[in-house]
């Protein structure tokens, strides 16, 4: 049996474990760590080669539970990227936007993202984009009939539809907002 060799990073809620050779392991050492997590209320993603759980060990008590499982490993701590607003340059690796710069994924598609997997590059794009103000001026409609347009040159009775469709989380019932907000001012 492999060396399961894991690279760590701890967060506020739990444990996010990269699997250095996941490529190495067998099936059954894979179904074990698979197990491992979801009885922890937490996540495995094959694709990413990656689990995670939803509760705080030491390395101690880590190492602990992998021998109960007959599971030889070395553990390894994450260096902490520090994300700043270089976010906007680093590229999704995976999944539908593979490939997109992260400052170019849609919001509901980050939001999932990170409800799925607490990726921290989700949640720091996510808190980026809170904190720029938008210009609604500058801003085109990608959807409906109204798609390639200004969303202040939008129709009013549309953008009150909009937000009748939408979520209040949604890009486009705050971007209908905003027009709205703006072209009755």
């Amino acid at each position: 049996m492999n060396k399961v060799q894991l690279e760590i990073t701890e967060h506020q809620d739990g444990i996010d474990f990269l699997i250095k050779n996941f490529d190495d392991l067998g099936i059954l050492t894979i179904q074990k760590l698979k197990e491992f997590a979801l009885k922890r209320n937490g996540y495995f993603r094959d694709e990413l080669k990656q689990f995670g759980i939803k509760r705080k060990f030491n390395e101690k008590q880590l190492y602990q539970i992998f021998e109960l499982l007959e599971l030889n490993i070395t553990i390894m701590k994450s260096l902490q990227i520090e994300i700043d607003t270089s976010i906007t340059d680093l590229i999704v690796n995976f999944g539908k936007y593979k490939g997109w710069k992260w400052s170019n994924v849609p919001l509901n598609y980050l939001q999932w993202i990170y409800e799925q997997n607490e990726n921290k590059f989700a949640d720091e794009e996510i808190k980026r984009r809170k904190n720029i103000p938008i210009n609604i001026d500058n801003e085109i409609i990608q959807m409906g009939m109204h798609k390639g347009q200004k969303w202040i040159d939008v129709p009013l009775d549309y953008l009150e539809w909009l937000l009748t469709q939408f979520d209040e989380k949604h890009d486009y019932h705050k971007y209908a907002n905003l027009a709205l907000n703006q072209k009755i001012q």
